[in-house]
């Protein structure tokens, strides 16, 4: 489902942008960079620990997107996130 994000999105930085890849910041530093923010301006969503590490690690806050690739073993609470939604629809809702 487009909920209209690519079409607003100020860059999209993949595994290989930098030299470097989560958990480590540089990827979402240099994101920030090229959106003209601040990490700390930045919502970072992830559905893997190392999302949250990353996000974390670089001043973002973060969020878990519990509809990704989740498993129900999973213990989410531990992942150290801000934020945690059920749903796209609830981020939307939130944003």
């Amino acid at each position: 489902k487009n909920l209209g994000i690519f079409e607003q999105a100020a860059c999209i930085v993949s595994g290989d942008t930098t030299t470097h890849s989560k958990p480590h910041p540089l990827p979402m530093q240099h994101a920030a960079s090229l959106a003209g923010v601040k990490p700390e301006q930045c919502l970072y969503i992830g559905d893997a620990p190392r999302d949250i590490q990353a996000g974390n690690a670089a001043g973002m806050q973060t969020a878990i997107a519990s509809w990704g690739y989740i498993t129900p073993d999973e213990n989410t609470s531990l992942w150290n996130a801000d934020y945690e939604f059920q749903t796209p629809e609830e981020l939307i809702k939130w944003l």
